[in-house]
């Protein structure tokens, strides 16, 4: 996979760091000082200007006699294309007595052409709104140009020769060339599609941003924002294309398979073992851990199911770092988030103009930011009945239609889905797509709640605990028995969510190195020291008891539960979320 890089500083200057950058950078700027690497194709507009004509692009090419005198010739021709006639024209020049002469102002092959020389002994050529200037006693074995679509892609160098532009008349292979400094301000070498993308990149953990350069669809990656490194600049890029990223991609996952599944290799035995794990002992979680190992290098939809708190995003983006994919970008899609009129532009972009107040020149949606990598659907479970066709079709055929759009985009994604949600239940209740259920639950997880897996409190706490007084810039802490076992006996309705709010509160209220029984703040009353709740409290805990039974009663159903408890569907979704309450609970066997 060939890789373009470059450096931008803080003054937003770019540096370019080696030839293959080239074929990214503009080829619409007004003065031509450099192109990519590339060779002629058919149909170019081939420009030559020099004395050398003969030998370099030859007669019979021309079908015309030449003079070989020391005349200068002007010639202009299609690239193996014999029904456009070239365009000859010779004459004599004294570079002692040079002037300034219009020598050529022509429309050829529809392209407007002008040749002039100049006052200061120059040569100006100019192709539409751009131009290319050599002096003339720097023209060497001639000069040429190559056009394409209106924009010049190649010129050659003083110390050409006649023989070197006749092999690249052959279809040789030219190299990337810059005349003059390899710095400028990042906006004269490079087109917005990819000094935006590299701007949503916040560090090199976001992976790779898509663009279009010049017609051809690119990948960007940040490298490094180490400043100790980098100096004055602020992060260094790579650059390529994207049909050979995902194909390093795709290359990269045959090569996991093949190690994987083939046992004549002999291989460490964690070398390809998946980390993305939950800490614990207990034997529902060595049963998750057992079925990441086997889901996560494979490019198969997973589902992810547990109680609000549990992890579910966590896990998700641990298997995207251990997946065949981690070298692309995750993109985080909260579904409960986004206004229920938005969710269709938000996940497939529009165009310009698809409806009012829409952005001039369309949106990018999650779908195409998410390719080569994964797309995360969390609350999946809120995803409108409408739209969840439209999700249907993607995951079937590869391709969607931004809003407002007639052409088909194809999106190369993994899908990782989460809920805390029963989508069996859901399903029987007319509230989701039973053929998206099948489509999406290849492989469920299911992730405990924190009450349930209590014996692991203490290794992720030990996960936990040093991130949060990293993030508070303190020191280090540890934790007290007495601490510990209080915590123990709490229920974490909010699990391990709630479980990160009491241990940060306790890292800033402790003293010392250690938080104690007393930092520890909980939302109830535990470890034997009962005190009475006062009124509120104890209408809240009746409160959230009536809602619970009323779930039972009615086997989950949101609507009958309102109207059970005379509150509203919005009303009671919030109280939901304040208590924590489980809207599914299990029917108990008599």
């Amino acid at each position: 996979m060939d890789l373009g890089f470059f450096a931008i500083n803080r003054e937003r200057e770019a540096t370019l760091l080696n030839e293959e950058v080239l074929k990214y950078t503009r080829n619409d700027t007004p003065k031509v000082r450099w192109y990519g690497r590339g060779n002629v194709e058919n149909g170019d507009m081939v420009l030559y200007f020099g004395r050398n004509a003969a030998e370099c692009i030859g007669e019979n090419k021309l079908e015309q006699r030449l003079m070989c005198d020391g005349a200068w010739s002007i010639i202009l021709f299609r690239y193996e294309n014999k029904d456009c006639l070239p365009l000859v024209k010779q004459f004599k020049l004294s570079q002692n007595e040079c002037k300034a002469e219009m020598l050529v102002d022509v429309v050829f092959s529809e392209e407007h052409v002008c040749i002039e020389i100049t006052e200061r002994e120059t040569v100006r050529i100019s192709i539409h709104r751009q131009h290319y200037e050599r002096k003339l006693d720097e023209i060497g074995g001639g000069l040429l140009l190559l056009i394409r679509r209106g924009s010049i892609r190649f010129f050659s160098k003083p110390h050409n020769t006649s023989a070197e532009l006749r092999e690249i008349l052959q279809g040789k292979p030219f190299a990337g060339y810059i005349e003059g400094e390899m710095s400028a301000k990042a906006d004269v070498f490079f087109a917005d599609g990819i000094l935006n993308a590299a701007e949503k990149l916040a560090g090199p953990e976001d992976s790779v941003a898509f663009c279009n350069v010049n017609g051809r669809a690119a990948a960007v990656s940040m490298l490094s924002t180490d400043a100790a490194m980098l100096g004055r600049y602020t992060a260094i890029y790579a650059i390529g294309d994207e049909k050979d990223y995902l194909d390093f991609i795709r290359e990269k996952t045959q090569v996991y398979d093949y190690l994987f599944h083939n046992d004549e290799i002999k291989i460490g035995k964690n070398e390809l073992s998946c980390e993305a794990r939950l800490r614990g002992d207990g034997e529902n979680i060595a049963e998750i851990n057992r079925n990441l190992e086997k889901v996560c290098r494979k490019n198969v939809t997973i589902v992810l199911t547990g109680e609000s708190g549990t992890g579910k995003t966590f896990l998700a983006k641990e298997i995207h770092k251990n997946s065949r994919r981690s070298e692309g970008p995750f993109i985080n899609v909260n579904c409960a988030a986004i206004a229920y009129n938005l969710i269709e532009s938000e996940l497939f972009g529009y165009e310009d103009g698809a409806f009012t107040g829409a952005k001039k020149g369309g949106k990018v949606g999650y779908f195409e930011l998410a390719k080569g990598g994964t797309l995360f659907l969390d609350e999946i479970s809120e995803l409108p009945l409408l739209l969840q066709g439209k999700l249907l079709e993607v995951l079937q055929e590869g391709t969607f239609y931004r809003v407002g759009g007639v052409k088909k985009i194809v999106t190369d994604v993994r899908l990782i889905v989460a809920t805390n949600r029963n989508l069996e239940r859901m399903v029987k209740e007319g509230q989701f797509r039973e053929d998206l259920y099948y489509r999406i639950s290849v492989f469920p997880i299911k992730l405990p709640p924190l009450r349930e897996r209590i014996e692991d409190l203490y290794s992720i706490i030990e996960d936990t605990l040093p991130s949060i007084c990293e993030r508070l810039e303190i020191e280090p802490l540890m934790l007290t028995d007495e601490a510990l076992q209080k915590m123990k006996q709490y229920q974490w309705p909010g699990n391990i969510r709630e479980l990160e709010n009491v241990l940060e509160k306790a890292a800033v209220i402790s003293e010392g190195n250690f938080i104690r029984a007393e930092d520890v703040i909980l939302d109830n009353n535990v470890a034997g020291n009962q005190i009475s709740k006062n009124l509120k409290e104890k209408m809240r805990s009746y409160e959230k008891e009536l809602i619970q039974a009323a779930f039972v009663q009615f086997a989950g159903n949101r609507k009958a539960v309102a109207e059970h408890l005379g509150i509203s569907k919005t009303n009671l979704f919030e109280k939901v979320h304040q208590y924590g309450i489980d809207e599914n609970p299990e029917e108990k066997k008599i």
